[in-house]
């Protein structure tokens, strides 16, 4: 967070900085507690492992655990995941789960730039983007089978 002041005008002895302490203190307190309260708690676990087993029970166990679940390929057994066995996830995290079959784009709208990079990584395609935030727009459309020639370009905002 970031206040500025232009040429306040100071009421006796307070000084600038004080004057913005003021100001800050009860907007940065309330900003926290909104934080604290519209996110999760911070939990976190480590990732299990899921490859080897079918795709549906692993996406229903990940689900229920408060995971973002993205499957690509159309096979009954998982190859793949992203993230890998052991590592640390939070609640509401993208997973990855990678099966046999032709790997088909997903809806990127809405995604963060770091989960579409992940992405990128497990099917190997290059990525181009344009902006920050979240994605907007992307050019290889939702369904589409991807390969390794391929590169996406991706809008942010």
């Amino acid at each position: 967070m970031y206040i500025t002041m232009k040429q306040p005008t100071l009421p006796g002895t307070q000084t600038a900085t004080q004057l913005l302490a003021d100001v800050f203190k009860p907007v940065m307190k309330r900003a926290l507690a909104e934080d604290s309260s519209t996110t999760t708690t911070g939990e976190s676990t480590k990732m299990l492992s899921y490859v080897n087993r079918s795709v549906s029970s692993a996406k229903n166990d990940l689900t229920n655990k408060g995971y973002r679940v993205t499957t690509i390929g159309s096979g009954n057994r998982v190859l793949k995941q992203s993230p890998l066995s052991g590592q640390v996830v939070m609640k509401n995290q993208r997973v990855f789960l990678i099966s046999s079959g032709t790997p088909r784009m997903p809806n990127l709208i809405g995604w963060s730039s770091s989960d579409v990079l992940r992405l990128s990584q497990l099917l190997g395609f290059k990525v181009k983007t344009n902006g920050n935030g979240y994605v907007t727009k992307q050019s290889i459309a939702a369904g589409k089978q991807v390969s390794e020639t391929d590169t996406l370009s991706i809008n942010l905002k």
